[in-house]
């Protein structure tokens, strides 16, 4: 290497200060021949080969040889050299994505490229000229920003036909970047409108070169071209020499295009083509342009550098290291969103939460608070609010609230029901607490039935356990029975921390009418429709709802676009794209949806005039109802026989059962599961209907609540004969858990959550009283429907 060439690398080091760093990094014996050749970058001067070859007793030749490779690796960035390093939005809401990204050390941009539109004339003939445009973010408002950009794209200006891609000549080459052909075209006049917090830039193609170059323009007519073109931008890409030869393959076999040529270089004009590029890269630079090397190349190494070989070495190291960094200066370090960042928060949603549970609690229970409703509640509440999710209680229980006040009737799925706070304030009919007997007029409550529990599961059976019904010892009223006996670890976790996860169903005509009240409690431009992209295919979960905090937009997390649903149901309302922020829609999510099966009680109501609330499950004579197969009129009931003797089905807790049983898969138990069912269906140590009646069972032999919970959360996985240690085995034994219940355990895959199953147990329970005390009513409801939904 010459001594020039020598002094550009010394001098480049000195300037920015990462070659020596590199210099650490060399194999010893190459490390000391630089510092021996060429001193240290401190000013001491180095010594002539000949010397250098006396001290290391090597050849002189060896020394050159190993000076010549050295300054090749210094020259060479590794991969820990990478200042940026480009990253998918996913990865806002996906800390480990992130760091699977970031483990490098490299400064995290999130960007996005937008096909543009904008006239751009080359000569008269050119057509209207769509650009593709590179957004990269420098600060959190560049990430609203750039969500809103989106937005507009797939609101104002979707033209997913591919319409912008356009010929310039007859040979068929394209003058349109085809990095992303499946996009919408955005008005460039409406990006430039808000830059802030992001950089635009654009990539000079090859195609767009060489329409300069056989076009015949002077130098100052290419210059006007490239101000017009690139004028606008923050800084702009240089394609690498390999991309002047040929479109990229892979850009064809993804759009499916057929017909794309490969662009032939004659003799001699890829020398034209080049020195066109170096005339815009240095004018560029001239009016204030960053000019940088294809942001997409991975890594600085020898390859990289030979394609950059075109520009010199000078302006070569200009677009790869020093332009790059003056680019990297202005994007600050971005984070994922924290947990915090990723909640729903409603303004002084602890204090409202723990008022409205405790207003309700004494409204039920009278002045003082039985120990088991205000330890219970205490505890929820103590960690509802410690991590934060007090907010989606309050959201849940307006809409709820507004439905009843529309005269609707709503249920809740999955284990929400396993939560005292959303039973007392409203989200749910399902009363988690053991059973027990209380008194609506003078607040006497009466827990002692909870000796029975395991042989009584529900409080609305209390009445059939031998008890009868009873007085009020205080007032003389009738005492009402309530509870389920179901634990608060089996939604929230065994401390709280699960992300509550609210399905709410409502009738399908009172869904907008819930949203719209959605509307009013949390302002404008705060709920959204939840939708996923594919490709250029789009779905949208026809029930999914995103709720945005009012102290934050919807352009702080995502763009949205309006679509009609994968059902035809559409309301107008925007949707939010989550298919690359699940883990954080998840987190502001909730499901509004609209059950047919509640339009029927609804139209039972206005046929019977009778209210399902105001139906009494503890008078439902449920023996009556199997014994004269009344069943066979509401699936899934329907399917009791298969389960059990209908003779012998008598409760609301077998109701539960069957429900369990039903919603298993039909590989959750090895063997002949059907007679299991029907011999064992009145005994849950045998025939396990919920993964709530492990954990119960478990506490009732006297086995700690941690212990319980993990055994139940790996029975209802199936991976208790993977994880189950011998240790816990003996635990088991020695605390009276029989040999079958074990055998029992073993074999299950999959379990459903009792508290599903209790609040639709209720829900058909009043269905049950209908048929029964209104069946003419019941039948022609049923007709009706069946016709409607034929």
């Amino acid at each position: 290497m010459k001594n020039t060439d020598i002094n550009k690398v010394k001098k480049l080091a000195k300037s920015l200060g990462f070659i020596e760093e590199r210099r650490k990094r060399l194999p010893k014996l190459y490390r000391r021949v630089i510092e021996l050749r060429f001193g240290t970058l401190s000013g001491e001067e180095g010594i002539s080969i000949e010397e250098t070859a006396n001290k290391l007793d090597i050849t002189p030749d060896q020394v050159r040889e190993l000076q010549a490779d050295a300054l090749r690796m210094l020259r060479q960035p590794s991969k820990n050299d990478r200042k940026m390093v480009l990253v998918p939005f996913s990865c806002l809401g996906d800390p480990d994505e992130f760091r699977y990204f970031t483990d490098d050390g490299a400064k995290p941009v999130f960007s996005n490229t937008l096909f543009c539109k904008r006239s751009y004339a080359v000569d008269e003939k050119n057509p209207d000229y769509v650009l593709d445009i590179r957004i990269l973010v420098k600060n959190r408002n560049g990430i609203r920003t750039l969500n809103r950009i989106v937005s507009s794209e797939y609101i104002d200006n979707v033209d997913n036909n591919c319409n912008h891609i356009t010929n310039t000549d007859d040979n068929n080459i394209y003058v349109c970047d085809l990095d992303y052909l499946y996009a919408g075209v955005c008005d460039l006049d409406y990006i430039l409108s808000d830059r802030e917090g992001v950089l635009l830039g654009r990539s000079v193609s090859w195609s767009y070169i060489r329409t300069l170059a056989q076009s015949g323009f002077s130098d100052d007519e290419i210059k006007e071209s490239v101000e017009f073109r690139y004028g606008d931008m923050d800084f702009v890409e240089l394609c690498p020499y390999s991309l002047m030869h040929q479109i990229n393959e892979k850009v064809k076999d993804k759009c499916g295009i057929s017909d794309l040529k490969t662009i032939k270089i004659e003799p001699g004009e890829d020398v034209r083509l080049a020195e066109i590029a170096v005339m815009i890269a240095r004018y560029l630079k001239s009016i204030g342009k960053i000019v940088i090397a294809d942001i997409n190349t991975a890594g600085v190494d020898e390859s990289y550098l030979n394609e950059y070989g075109y520009l010199g070495d000078e302006l070569a190291m200009d677009v790869m290291v020093r332009e790059p960094l003056l680019l990297e200066e202005q994007i600050e370090y971005i984070e994922p969103y924290s947990a915090d960042d990723k909640r729903f928060k409603l303004p002084d949603a602890d204090e409202k939460l723990k008022a409205v549970c405790y207003e309700r609690a004494h409204e039920k229970y009278g002045e003082r608070l039985p120990v088991q409703v205000s330890e219970r509640m205490s505890d929820e509440l103590d960690k509802i609010m410690s991590h934060g999710y007090s907010s989606y209680y309050l959201a849940a229980a307006e809409i709820t609230g507004e439905c009843r006040r529309l005269s609707g009737y709503t249920l809740a799925r999955g284990s929400v029901g396993a939560s005292y706070v959303a039973y007392i304030t409203g989200i749910t009919g399902t009363n988690p607490l053991p059973p027990h007997y209380f008194c609506p007029a003078c607040g006497y409550v009466d827990f002692s039935p909870e000796k029975v529990s395991g042989r009584i599961s529900s409080g609305f059976d209390l009445m059939g356990a031998g008890m009868g019904k009873r007085s009020c010892p205080k007032c003389g009223n009738a005492l009402d029975c309530d509870g389920h006996d179901i634990h608060f670890e089996v939604f929230a976790g065994l401390n709280g921390e699960k992300h509550p996860h609210f399905e709410v169903d409502v009738t399908p005509e009172l869904r907008t009418d819930i949203l719209e009240h959605l509307d009013r409690f949390l302002g404008n431009n705060k709920v959204f429709h939840a939708s996923a992209a594919f490709g250029i295919e789009q779905w949208q979960h026809p029930f999914k709802i995103i709720m945005i905090s009012p102290d934050k937009e919807i352009y702080d997390y995502t763009s949205i676009r309006q679509l009609t649903t994968n059902d035809g149901y559409t309301d107008g309302r925007a949707t939010a794209r989550f298919s690359d922020h699940r883990s954080m829609f998840d987190a502001m999510g909730m499901y509004i949806i609209g059950n047919d099966r509640l339009s029927f009680i609804h139209q039972l109501e206005k046929m019977t005039s009778v209210k399902a609330n105001s139906i009494s499950i503890e008078e439902i004579d449920y023996r009556t109802f199997f014994e004269k197969e009344l069943n066979k009129d509401i699936p899934p009931l329907h399917l009791a026989g298969k389960f059990a003797d209908t003779a012998s089905l008598n409760s609301f807790s077998d109701i539960v059962r069957i429900l369990g049983y039903y919603h298993q898969s039909p590989d959750v138990w090895e063997g002949d599961a059907v007679e299991l069912f029907k011999k064992n269906f009145h005994d849950p140590d045998k025939v396990i209907p919920h993964r709530d009646d492990v954990m119960n069972t478990l506490i009732r032999h006297g086995i700690g609540r941690e212990d319980a919970y993990r055994i139940m959360m790996l029975v209802r996985k199936g991976r208790v004969k993977k994880e189950l240690t011998e240790n816990d085995y003996e635990m088991l034994r020695s605390k009276g858990i029989s040999e079958e219940y074990i055998e029992s355990i073993k074999t299950i895959k999959y379990l459903f959550p009792k508290v599903h199953d209790t609040e639709y147990a209720i829900f058909y329970s009043k269905l049950i009283w209908y048929r029964l005390n209104y069946p003419e009513e019941y039948l022609m409801v049923q007709s009706n429907l069946a016709s409607v939904n034929r």
